[in-house]
């Protein structure tokens, strides 16, 4: 009920027909006042007093009475969403009309109030501005102003919206309205609903009375018509006149879907890994076909049948044979949408393979069979029964009869076979018992009971020394193996045939895979070594075992007297094939080692003669490489390292024993081959010990001078110290004679 609130804004309003102002204050008063009520509108909404605000429409339209009064009639809305508002006019006998004032508002929110000013007396309807009554519900009032300054406030009426939409029931039509007297809650006549005819002309399909406000109706469609248009009327007996809704619901389509049909079992083609689906036909009277669908992240249409009879069908394109699939299947009637079967509802769940898995226990006679599904089928799986067939040659490429193994329960998922023929090849295969005498065909799996032999091949590629310490040991074998196998590294010591080899390391691979190992407990540095690559199947088994191969041990003395380096290493052993030859590299002063000769297989020791090298700092590292007759396994060139080994050739220093001041040979200072000059130092001494002369820099030699005078003929000490390209320091120490040219 109304508040005194509202009940005082109300008497507000009707108190305005007493007023006898001039029309221009007239007006001013009634635009103040529309804002005052469109303040009280907007308090009364965020109070939620949707009763309040009905009781303030009430009230408004129980002041218009009198001889100014304007009472609403009908509002129409056109196909286009035009909508026409009329009204009864005044009676004004005295003349006293000024103007009307049109307000319009929509019905969801009715302090957004909009206002036409209608000067004229005669015209009583008017097409609301800016509204289309295709995209909702507007109502509306008029105020009519009289030139003595009063003024009358019509009722509230809205136009009828509607919208048609597909029900969730198949078949049918949804529809909902609004009462053009919502905003007041009254009621009127019951209303008409009405579709149109193909003759432009509109049928009558029920009535329903008006409540004052939401309103519904359900239409059940009839099979196969064409596209539907509905419209509301509610007469005005009073007036003369009828309420005329929106025209809604051309997109909906006329059709009653057929049942789907029930999938009874889906089998795996054995030899083609296809799904196949069976099912029961649908019931619908007038069935026209089929549409398979794939179920995978969604429903993805496979095929369409146009054939009633059918109730199977196989996808070419099913992988059945390597994991789940599952499907559905909707059908369609006579019904077509534009030409194109129009489906009704599949199943709500999609129905699946049953999918088997199945492995062999390792070097035994029994093997794991294990499924999924199937799922979603007509009745219950009730058993499950399980096949093998026997190759009848070694291939597997003909198959003998199917052997049953046994019968397990539903909601077991495992079967294990045991007693297999070993190297013999089976294929198996599972069916699903279904209690409606179905059966669903699992896909098959084939297993091979041959006994694990060793690889066509296994040879030690290379055993190369690493760089620090250790050994790295690269294998080839054949590519073609298909079953695991462990390959070991073992290893002794070289030379030693009474040595017995000891297990390093071991790897697990399949032809077609990379297998290396690195030995870091080898001391390649000091030791020769012998590997071999031992092969074991899966059951454990020695299979086989690779060739030896023994790395190579280098070694070497350096003859400061002949400035010589004498190599020698034992002989690589052995490639797949030959050694072809040996290369040698030679690095200086912690560079890089290049390539310094190449030597026949037969040669395994080598002298490096050394030249005077001032400028080297006497250390010499070397390793050998020992490169393969064959190539790699990759084509480029095979090869194996020794170890590096380094050599120092001691500092070669020459020292003048006398120089002559100012003459031919004024400066002493020595020359050094091989040393590292970094640390070089040189100090020379008077005849009683005192350092007269130092120097670090062995280009920067004494002239025979102390703070620029010449010193007294005679023979000076001098020390000097350098370091050999090892790091060891060398100290050599001696006289020189000092001689003036006079």
């Amino acid at each position: 009920m109304a508040t005194a609130t509202d009940t005082a804004m109300g008497a507000r309003l009707m108190a305005i027909r007493k007023n006898d102002r001039p029309p221009g204050q007239q007006l001013a008063r009634i635009q103040r006042l529309e804002t005052a009520v469109i303040n009280f509108v907007n308090m009364k909404r965020a109070q939620f007093r949707p009763v309040a605000w009905l009781a303030l429409f009430a009230a408004w339209s129980a002041a218009a009475s009198g001889q100014m009064d304007v009472s609403m009639q009908c509002v129409q809305v056109n196909q286009a969403g035009n909508t026409s508002v009329a009204w009864t006019p005044p009676a004004d006998p005295a003349g006293l009309f000024y103007q009307y004032v049109f307000h319009q508002f929509p019905a969801n929110n009715p302090a957004n109030i909009s206002t036409t000013n209608m000067p004229n007396f005669a015209p009583t309807s008017v097409v609301a501005p800016g509204v289309n009554g295709n995209q909702g519900a507007q109502c509306f009032f008029v105020v009519t102003m009289a030139t003595d300054g009063s003024s009358t406030v019509s009722d509230t009426v809205c136009n009828t919206y509607l919208t048609a939409t597909p029900s969730f029931t198949p078949g049918f039509a949804d529809l909902s309205w609004n009462s053009p007297h919502i905003a007041t809650g009254a009621t009127g006549a019951d209303f008409t609903v009405q579709k149109a005819d193909n003759g432009g002309g509109w049928i009558d399909l029920g009535t329903v009375p008006d409540n004052g406000g939401m309103h519904s109706f359900e239409y059940e469609v009839e099979e196969c018509s064409e596209e539907l248009l509905f419209r509301v009327i509610q007469p005005e007996a009073a007036y003369g006149c009828q309420h005329e809704s929106n025209q809604a619901g051309s997109q909906i389509n006329d059709e009653l879907d057929p049942d789907a049909p029930v999938i009874t079992d889906i089998d795996v083609d054995p030899e083609t890994g296809f799904a196949v689906l069976n099912w029961e036909p649908s019931p619908a009277a007038d069935l026209a076909g089929y549409i398979v669908y794939q179920c995978a992240g969604g429903s993805v249409p496979l095929d369409t049948i146009y054939d009633p009879t059918a109730t199977t069908f196989t996808n070419l394109g099913s992988n059945a044979g390597s994991y789940i699939e599952s499907y559905n299947v909707a059908a369609f009637d006579s019904c077509f949408v534009d030409g194109e079967p129009d489906p009704g509802a599949a199943s709500p769940t999609c129905s699946s393979t049953l999918w088997i898995s199945a492995t062999r226990q390792p070097c035994t006679d029994a093997a794991e069979i294990s499924w999924a599904g199937p799922y979603s089928l007509a009745g219950d799986v009730v058993s499950y029964e399980v096949y093998a067939e026997p190759a009848t040659g070694t291939s597997g490429g003909a198959w003998g009869p199917a052997e049953w193994l046994g019968s397990v329960p539903a909601g077991t998922n495992e079967f294990l076979h045991e007693g297999a023929t070993l190297g013999t090849v089976y294929r198996y295969h599972v069916e699903a018992i279904n209690s409606t005498g179905a059966i669903s065909y699992s896909n098959v799996e084939v297993l091979d009971f041959q006994y694990p032999g060793a690889p066509a091949y296994t040879h030690i590629l290379r055993a190369t020394a690493l760089d620090s310490s250790g050994v790295e040991v690269v294998v080839d074998f054949d590519e073609n193996m298909s079953d695991q196998h462990h390959f070991v590294l073992e290893r002794k010591k070289a030379n030693d045939a009474d040595a017995p080899f000891l297990r390093i390391d071991a790897v697990t691979a399949v032809g077609g895979m990379d297998v290396s190992f690195t030995d870091l407990g080898a001391h390649s540095a000091v030791l020769s070594y012998t590997y071999r690559v031992r092969v074991e199947n899966m059951c454990n088994d020695s299979v086989g075992v690779s060739n030896e191969a023994t790395t190579m041990l280098l070694d070497g003395t350096a003859d400061e007297e002949q400035l010589v380096n004498t190599l020698f290493w034992n002989a690589y052993d052995d490639f797949p094939v030959a050694v072809a030859s040996y290369r040698i590299y030679r690095s200086e002063n912690g560079g890089a080692p290049q390539p310094l000769i190449t030597l026949p297989a037969s040669v395994t020791t080598y002298e490096d003669e050394l030249d005077m090298a001032p400028e080297s700092t006497g250390e010499f590292c070397y390793l050998i490489e020992a490169v393969d007759a064959a190539p790699g396994p990759n084509g480029g060139v095979n090869y194996a390292l020794s170890n590096r080994t380094c050599l120092s050739m001691p500092p070669v220093i020459w020292v003048p024993n006398a120089i002559t001041v100012e003459g031919f040979n004024p400066i002493f200072k020595p020359v050094i081959s091989y040393a590292d000059l970094t640390t070089f130092r040189m100090e020379v001494y008077s005849r009683w010990g005192d350092v007269i002369f130092s120097t670090e820099d062995v280009e920067y030699g004494w002239d025979g001078t102390v703070n620029g005078a010449i010193v007294q003929e005679g023979a000076y000490g001098y020390t000097l110290w350098v370091q050999d390209g090892a790091g060891a320091q060398h100290v050599r120490s001696g006289l020189v004679n000092v001689l003036v040219d006079r």
